[in-house]
């Protein structure tokens, strides 16, 4: 995944290219969402590092900002440009979202309103992992969530 600004951060856009043949290709992502990328960037650097990409290579997990500047985590399909599971953060302002993909790639894992969540990529669900929590935990310090490979049998 490629995301590049021309002269200005207002000629921005987002690319992939296909590991097989070399093409560049661009994302047709909403216009809005671009804004918010380019807005994300600033002068002091980007709001996060480099998007996540979903192992089958459909989807990207990125940090933008939302209209208050707050850093939100959006799910990207590297085909539409459609911008899913919408992850405000809102603890700090300089907190960035975290997430893991199942190893198919359908699933992306990260903390909404202190719940450990999934979203499917398939039915556009999203539904907590975690269904009971003491009342002194939550997941709001998570910094980063690894997911190992499915057992086999």
């Amino acid at each position: 995944v490629l995301y590049t600004c021309g002269e200005d951060l207002n000629a921005c856009g987002m690319s992939v290219v296909d590991r097989t043949s070399g093409v560049l290709r661009e994302v047709p992502i909403e216009p809005v969402m671009l804004d918010r990328l380019s807005t994300s960037i600033g002068w002091w650097g980007p709001v996060s590092g480099t998007p996540t990409v979903s192992p089958d290579g459909g989807a990207a997990f990125l940090t933008t900002v939302d209209d208050s500047g707050f850093p939100v985590g959006v799910v990207v399909d590297l085909v539409t440009g459609a911008t899913t599971l919408q992850n405000e953060v809102t603890d700090a302002v300089y907190s960035t979202p975290t997430m893991g993909w199942s190893a198919d790639g359908r699933f992306a894992y990260t903390v909404i309103d202190e719940t450990l969540m999934a979203y499917d990529r398939t039915t556009g669900e999203t539904f907590p992992v975690v269904t009971t929590v003491s009342v002194d935990e939550s997941f709001d310090d998570v910094m980063s969530i690894t997911l190992r490979p499915p057992v086999a049998g």
